[in-house]
């Protein structure tokens, strides 16, 4: 399979850099109220952004990024920026019975994402969800390869969320959500992409 556009493409970075695990967002809960789920011990596991706010914290690090480039001062940057805590605490998610023990699951989807992008930043954004390797890969290398059209990219590195920032020499750059976790993966992991395109 091969993708193309005509237009060309280019890898847009971030600028901003929040962590899922740090002090400030760790604890925080994922949407307006506090779900979980019991794990195969009995014990009540909350959807923290710890835990499970990889996807929403690379979603943050956009829309800071994208507020900062809109903001006429350093002051209104700073003004705009949130943390994946606070973001997270907005209604942003699907909430679902967990497939897999008893609770529930709470979700983004390239739905929620546009959603939260327009009302974040005022700005329309075309969210796009691709889930075969094989063409997120393509999509990858051919916007890093290109300079004309730009987009936003969240790679799906074995289920976890990472803000893409480059390609090059088989290995995309990554910001990874996860302090203490690698910065630069083999193109062979990622196995689905978020593409985000301002409209």
């Amino acid at each position: 399979m091969k993708y193309t556009d005509p237009t060309g493409a280019k890898i847009l970075n971030i600028v901003t850099f929040q962590y899922q695990n740090s002090a400030v967002n760790n604890n925080a809960h994922l949407g307006p109220g506090k779900t979980g789920e019991y794990d195969k011990y009995g014990n009540f596991v909350f959807n923290t952004v710890g835990l499970y706010g990889c996807l929403a914290t690379a979603v943050t690090n956009i829309v800071n990024t994208i507020n900062g480039q809109n903001s006429s001062s350093i002051n209104e940057a700073a003004g705009r920026t949130q943390t994946a805590a606070e973001f997270s605490s907005k209604d942003y998610f699907i909430e679902r019975f967990s497939k897999t023990t008893i609770g529930h699951d709470v979700l983004m989807s390239a739905k929620t994402i546009t959603k939260a992008l327009k009302k974040e930043t005022g700005g329309a954004y075309f969210v796009q969800r691709n889930k075969d390797a094989t063409s997120s890969q393509l999509m990858i290398d051919f916007f890093a390869n290109n300079k004309d059209v730009k987009a936003y990219i969240i790679a799906d590195i074995g289920g976890h969320f990472v803000n893409v920032t480059g390609y090059s020499d088989g290995k995309v750059q990554i910001h990874n959500p996860n302090k203490n976790k690698p910065n630069k993966v083999p193109i062979e992991q990622v196995r689905g992409i978020y593409l985000i395109q301002g409209m």
